[in-house]
């Protein structure tokens, strides 16, 4: 039988510091406000597409793409309720349960990939050519990350150019990730909230659009699943394994994508916020900053050659980020003014044009601070609000057809119920403290905070869902319990 996951330094609650409480206390309710925020965003999108809907019923649907909304829905529903009844009931036993659901979601996303290819358009060309680059040699660094590139590259070679080889690689990083959303669940919650959140990350329609796309989302995702899977083992012997193991993951995962260098700070404080000594903890944290660095040491090398900057960044695109966070008139989102700025800045490579728009951005915001600011919840909305990112990516060509208002239907209406079931999660969790509850809630947090800066998308909050798909599960259950009278909704599963 699985238990929940406590930590077991020498260090018992009374004898923590209150600092460390402190920090606990205050990452808790920092985590249940950005989830509550998330939640009313989601709530105000759907709203607005719900609207859209009922003004014009039934198009831009159709009836059949309404039907076959629901039909999903439904049987998505189906899915989930029977894992958890085979997780309580013991049916299923041992490894059968993990492995049907990954299964499913293997399924799913092979049914897709056989009616459906992504549009070579957008970013996915830019991917797409990255890749094509590795294949005749180009090798490792770029100002772009080249790490997922590099991964497409192998796939184009083992299976040839093509959207097969995109998809056999992006199913099998959401395979990975599906059974770590288990894993996660399992050692922490148990097997039936493990059942409910690996079941529900197996359908949610966005993730299982995203394995058509040649973006960087799927392997991403699986890499910082996979880190916080080994960072919430805190027992005392594998503690520090545990460690290097997700710092190693963490700097595979700098080489997809730039915004994982924060994560590792999460990671190496989380044992003192749950009970270890500050001794024991600056001990691992230098173990897995140690070998972080040591793993970004190319990178290291390679900015300082090209660019004279010591620096673990993998993006050369940094300042520029800043520079189009600050934009109160897009929102802190890409648009064609700002790309054409950046095109006729100082500089002899993208890294110096970058890092001069990095220093324009103090004087954009001071232009209009309180729009500045009044331009965060905006921000904010456009990241956690909006889940029909993966629509876009895999279905929307030269013009916007049912199946792309479809898909952003279908994604939307999974989202608003996973992220209000997180938010309860997050409560719930709070009553009886799991670490990785609070890993979860802190990274969330954190990349909250990192896009009120950086420039935003919908998609930039892609790598979270399947953490926010465990949050979810244990909500679920909370409400499942109380339902069933066996305790109030307050106490914790």
């Amino acid at each position: 039988m699985t238990v929940a996951l406590r930590p077991t330094d020498d260090a018992s609650p009374a004898s923590r510091s209150s600092v460390a409480r402190l920090l606990t206390t205050a990452s808790w309710t920092i985590a249940v406000l950005v989830l509550t925020l998330i939640s009313l965003s989601a709530v105000f999108r759907t709203n607005d597409l719900l609207g859209a809907l009922l003004a014009e019923f039934p198009r831009p649907y159709g009836r059949a793409g309404l039907a076959a909304i629901a039909v999903y829905a439904a049987g998505s529903l189906a899915v989930i309720v029977f894992a958890r009844l085979c997780a309580a009931r013991q049916w299923l036993v041992g490894p059968r349960l993990p492995l049907l659901i990954v299964a499913l979601a293997i399924i799913v996303r092979v049914v897709l990939a056989m009616v459906a290819d992504a549009p070579l358009n957008a970013e996915n060309r830019i991917v797409h050519e990255q890749a094509l680059k590795v294949l005749d040699g180009a090798c490792c660094f770029s100002h772009r990350p080249l790490g997922y590139p590099i991964a497409l590259a192998g796939a184009y070679a083992l299976l040839g150019v093509g959207p097969t080889a995109i998809e056999t690689l992006n199913i099998a990083f959401a395979a990975v990730t599906v059974a770590l959303v288990w894993q996660i669940g399992n050692v922490t919650w148990g097997r039936s909230v493990a059942a409910v959140a690996a079941s529900a990350y197996a359908v949610v329609p966005s993730q299982v659009l995203m394995v058509i796309v040649p973006l960087t989302e799927p392997m991403y995702t699986m890499l910082v699943t996979g880190a916080v899977r080994v960072a919430i083992v805190l027992e005392r012997r594998p503690a520090l394994a545990a460690g290097a193991v997700s710092a190693g993951l963490l700097a595979v995962a700098q080489y997809v994508r730039a915004t994982a260098a924060p994560l590792v700070v999460l990671v190496a404080v989380l044992p003192w916020l749950v009970g270890w000594t500050l001794r024991r903890t600056l001990l691992r944290a230098a173990l897995i900053g140690c070998l972080f660095m040591a793993l970004l040491l190319p990178v290291i090398a390679y900015n300082v050659r090209a660019y004279g900057d010591l620096s673990v960044a993998t993006s050369a695109y940094g300042g520029w980020s800043l520079y189009v966070g600050a934009n109160r008139e897009a929102g802190g989102q890409w648009n064609a003014a700002d790309a054409a700025r950046l095109a006729g800045f100082p500089g002899d490579s993208w890294w110096e044009r970058s890092e001069y728009a990095g220093t324009l951005v103090i004087g954009r915001v001071m232009e209009d601070p309180l729009g500045s600011l009044a331009v965060l919840p905006r921000k904010f909305a456009t990241v956690w609000g909006d889940e029909t990112y993966a629509a876009t990516y895999a279905l929307r060509g030269q013009a916007v057809t049912r199946d792309v208002h479809v898909g952003w239907l279908a994604s939307q209406l999974f989202w608003l119920p996973l992220v209000v079931l997180a938010t309860l999660g997050m409560v719930v969790a709070r009553r009886d403290p799991h670490p990785a509850a609070l890993l979860i809630g802190m990274s969330v947090s954190l990349v909250a905070v990192m896009h009120l800066a950086l420039e935003v998308h919908s998609r930039y909050h892609a790598y979270l869902v399947p953490l926010v798909c465990l949050l979810a599960a244990t909500g679920a259950d909370a409400v499942a319990r109380s339902w069933r009278g066996r305790r109030p909704l307050s106490a914790a599963p």
